[in-house]
């Protein structure tokens, strides 16, 4: 019989708000679903096997999807189209797009495996470095924030710092170019803005 170790599952503990949560969630494999057991075997298996088995599985339902439904297949269309036609110099406002609707309808689900996909296909077409400024970076083509209501334009800027492991100390004005410079020498080019329960916003 198969042994339930085999299924022992955890959570991915990644916090996207940071560089390395976001390239850990963006680059991670597909999970592996856990063979099924008949429930004679089930029945069969040790008390602290049985709840591994159980917390293998309840971690794999928890985690199914995102399931491409034709709502969100129109957002990933749409979200593509504007991103793939954002290729404006850096003189030139870039249009931006706005997920919106009531809490728990599937925004920050649809934004981050757009981002996802966004990030794979960047570092696949591009590379994973960047030449930039006579030294290389590395290529960070998303960045994720996770915002409040409350956000000032200084705390939206210590937030990109932080999303980039710079410095977060500092006026806004000094915050403000140290952003901008990640932003331009890793080659971002697509900026997901979540203002929790309200909406996101891709740039």
């Amino acid at each position: 019989m198969t042994s339930a170790r085999q299924f022992t599952v955890e959570e991915r503990d990644w916090n996207p708000s940071v560089r390395s949560g976001w390239f850990a969630m963006a680059e991670a494999p597909p999970r592996a679903r856990p063979a099924l057991l008949a429930a004679g075997e089930i029945a069969a298996l040790p008390a602290p096997e049985r709840r591994r088995y159980d917390q293998a599985r309840a971690v794999w339902h928890a985690n199914l999807g995102p399931i491409r439904t034709p709502q969100l297949g129109a957002v990933f269309e749409a979200l593509e189209e504007i991103c793939g036609s954002n290729r404006q110099d850096g003189d030139k406002v870039r249009p931006a797009a706005v997920l919106d609707s009531l809490p728990g309808l599937g925004k920050t689900t649809a934004a981050l495996a757009f981002g996802r996909w966004f990030h794979r296909e960047q570092i696949e077409m591009h590379g994973p470095q960047v030449n930039a400024c006579g030294g290389t970076w590395q290529r960070i083509p998303v960045a994720y924030l996770g915002l409040t209501s409350h956000t000032t334009m200084r705390s939206l800027n210590a937030m990109l710092c932080r999303f980039y492991g710079m410095p977060e100390r500092g006026n806004a004005d000094l915050l403000a170019h140290r952003a901008a410079e990640c932003v331009v020498n890793c080659k971002t080019r697509l900026v997901i803005v979540d203002f929790t329960d309200r909406y996101y916003t891709c740039s």
